[in-house]
């Protein structure tokens, strides 16, 4: 290929697969078509086509080098000048791949066919940052890092939360605020931003959660195993502008079998676990069906089959009184009990204030007089509500939690998989739905007061030390 047709017309594809031999030699580079579907993706964010991307897809699929190291050294080739900010979960991270990325710019396949458009400053030519004579610059930060105090054309984040922090409502919260403010505020011109966030899902929380419920992403999600039905349960972010569809037909049809055939993904099965695989490789944060509560495990009623009575009706409770959008739910629920069958007869859950909180529970109790057993966590807010009612409502019981909150939900599960457990057919009420999703995707998904009610109500009834809740 003639140098001049080098320069002007080489794809972001080309270009990577003649780059690939600086940063992986002696592997070869195999070919699919998620490498396409990511290039086409960033060139039309560089050309202004996407200004907010989102790249879910399973670990080691040349993400990060294509994004992080070989993005930027084909921007250059167009446009010297171009500012760059790229962060991760670590500055290691971020290190690494700015390190590949200037041994792409000092090679001497890079050199011969663009070394005439720029060179790298002696005097700001470190790991972290470096500047071209154009002034172009590629900065490395990290959640963990100092933020940088300069800005970007384009800001990245690769990996802003670690795997084995996913569970971390602590660790979550900072990935996000340092993507949604630290680096939202870096974008050099706000009326063009381009930012691009890739990562594998970990959580239905984590950062790529949250930027897909807020909206205005174009969501590039490809899953190790095809399964359009898994996918398209993920929050919806901007419509495609390049009509990119997954090309397999067939469920279970795997994302680049050359590199992961089906020996290899059932060993990354065993390696990660269904919670895991799901998510990392799946983009699913549950594993299909449900984790610690299946999604078949529930028994359903309606007003045909209920029982014409029980031998106890009881109430849990579970409160918070902080009324915020992200705010934890207060949630009540109403079990009657009959042998050893359990069934969910009614359920409060809101955002309350602590009126607002006294007010359902007065009207629940109330509205139930046959649930004379009301269990009410006295970890959270519990004890203002059982300080304001002890006077005038009969049967609370604070209840401090013990053991973690999955070890009180695996405590139930043997009840709920065994069919022992009745909830409302789907259509009932409308708080069903939401029921079986949370308990279906616990503890992956960024709330957990139901499963922490359920845990607690059914806790109280089951023989497992695990399950008891102690004062």
């Amino acid at each position: 290929m003639p140098r001049d047709v080098v320069t002007r017309d080489i794809s972001l594809k080309d270009f990577a697969k003649e780059a690939w031999k600086i940063v992986e030699p002696g592997t070869p580079f195999l070919d699919n078509w998620h490498i396409d579907a990511i290039c086409d993706h960033l060139e039309a964010v560089y050309y202004g086509d996407i200004e907010r991307l989102l790249i879910s897809m399973p670990p080691r699929h040349m993400k990060s080098l294509l994004v992080a190291v070989m993005w930027p050294c084909w921007v250059w080739t167009k446009d010297p000048c171009f500012k760059w900010i790229f962060s991760s979960y670590a500055q290691n991270l971020s290190t690494r791949d700015s390190l590949k990325c200037r041994n792409i710019l000092q090679s001497a396949w890079y050199q011969l066919h663009w070394g005439e458009l720029f060179t790298l400053k002696r005097d700001e030519n470190l790991k972290t940052k470096f500047t071209n004579t154009r002034e172009g610059y590629r900065i490395a930060t990290s959640v963990d890092g100092s933020a940088t105090g300069e800005g970007g054309d384009c800001i990245v984040g690769d990996d802003l939360l670690k795997a084995k922090d996913a569970h971390s409502e602590n660790a979550r919260n900072t990935a996000k605020i340092f993507w949604r403010e630290t680096m939202h505020t870096r974008i050099n011109n706000p009326q063009k931003p381009k930012k691009v966030l890739m990562a594998q899902r970990l959580h239905e929380d984590d950062v790529t959660g949250a930027m897909l419920k807020e909206g205005g992403y174009v969501h590039l999600c490809i899953q190790a195993e095809y399964n359009p039905k898994e996918v398209s349960t993920l929050p919806p972010g901007s419509v495609n502008p390049l009509g990119f569809e997954d090309p397999r037909t067939e469920v279970g049809e795997l994302l680049c079998p050359n590199r992961y055939d089906a020996k290899a993904i059932e060993e990354m099965k065993t390696a990660l676990g269904p919670w895991a695989f799901a998510s990392q490789a799946q983009q699913v944060p549950a594993p299909a069906g449900g984790g610690i509560f299946k999604k078949e495990w529930w028994k359903r009623w309606d007003f045909t089959s209920l029982p014409g009575s029980f031998d106890e009706v009881f109430m849990s409770w579970d409160m918070s009184f902080k009324k915020t959008k992200q705010g934890s739910y207060v949630v009540g629920q109403v079990w009657g009990k009959t042998g050893l069958d359990f069934y969910l007869l009614d359920q409060y859950r809101e955002r309350a204030s602590f009126i607002e909180t006294c007010a359902a529970f007065a009207h629940m109790c109330n509205e139930w007089p046959e649930a004379f057993a009301k269990y009410i966590e006295e970890k959270a807010n519990g004890a203002a509500i059982i300080s304001q009612f002890e006077n005038t409502i009969d049967g609370l019981i604070p209840l401090l939690p013990s053991g973690s909150k999955e070890a009180r939900a695996h405590a139930i599960t043997p009840t709920v998989k065994s069919g022992h457990v009745y909830i409302p057919e789907d259509g009932l009420f409308e708080w069903v739905e939401e029921f079986i999703k949370e308990h279906t995707i616990f503890p992956n998904g960024a709330y957990d007061d139901q499963v922490d009610c359920t845990s607690q109500g059914l806790g109280e009834y089951i023989q497992d030390p695990l399950a008891l809740m102690k004062v």
